[in-house]
């Protein structure tokens, strides 16, 4: 409220951008809640806007600190990047240097990028790292990649893997069976050997912690792409070394 109040007297306007913000603690959210409810009531709106970027476990993040939740925020997804999109986010900044893409290596990140965008950003930069000349050619994106992914995965996808416990990382082993796709709550324990009550409380950890979400009823997603195929690649063996 002091914020808002005080950029309305100073004829500016505030905002307030908080990343991740499924990880900030209930006492913070509630307190979020109430001060936007409360400008929201004020009949001369502050000039004041609030963003925050989260994953896809946010909106029942919110909804458990305050009832009203629904009625104060708009939600916009942002998926997986289109064909066009990586091009132009790896080929604009180039040209400002002299540096162009040649069509093969371009077609190289595409593909093994999926359009994720952090996996885009790490190639990029990999790849410039490593280019020896003012032309990027495929071999010098494959090696980019490969740097990329290993940034990738130490940097997010063990992060997250190492902070599970043995029974969670079981769980989302059985969950990695269906790629990226939503897994039936009903398979995952199938899968498992139990009966779905038997699971509940490693699938509700992994919610709380954000790893997985409910995308529709009776289903859960992992919150950050590609983290299945991680979990084949060294997730499941870890997991049974354990």
């Amino acid at each position: 409220m002091p914020l808002g109040l005080a950029a309305r007297a100073a004829g500016t306007g505030v905002l307030l951008a908080v990343d991740e913000l499924q990880e900030a603690p209930k006492k913070d959210l509630e307190a979020l809640n109430v001060a936007l409810h409360q400008l929201g009531q004020d009949p001369r709106p502050a000039p004041l806007m609030f963003l925050g970027t989260r994953l896809p476990s946010l909106p029942s993040v919110l909804a458990k600190a305050s009832t009203y939740e629904e009625r104060m925020y708009l939600y916009r997804t942002v998926g997986l990047l289109s064909d066009e999109d990586p091009k132009d986010a790896l080929v604009t900044p180039s040209q400002r240097e002299r540096v162009t893409w040649s069509e093969n290596a371009l077609v190289v990140v595409l593909k093994a990028s999926g359009g994720y965008p952090y996996f885009v950003q790490a190639c990029g930069k990999q790849i410039w790292d490593v280019a020896a000349s003012r032309t990027i050619d495929a071999d010098d994106a494959r090696i980019g990649i490969g740097r990329a992914r290993d940034e990738v995965d130490a940097g997010l996808y063990n992060s997250r893997w190492e902070r599970a416990t043995t029974a969670q990382q079981e769980f989302m082993a059985a969950m990695a069976q269906d790629n990226d796709a939503p897994s039936l709550v009903s398979d995952i324990a199938t899968r498992l050997g139990r009966v779905q009550t038997a699971v509940s409380a490693a699938r509700q950890t992994l919610i709380h912690t954000g790893l997985i979400y409910a995308p529709r009823r009776g289903y859960l997603a992992f919150t950050v792409p590609w983290m299945a195929d991680y979990i084949s690649r060294f997730g499941r063996e870890s997991c049974h070394a354990v």
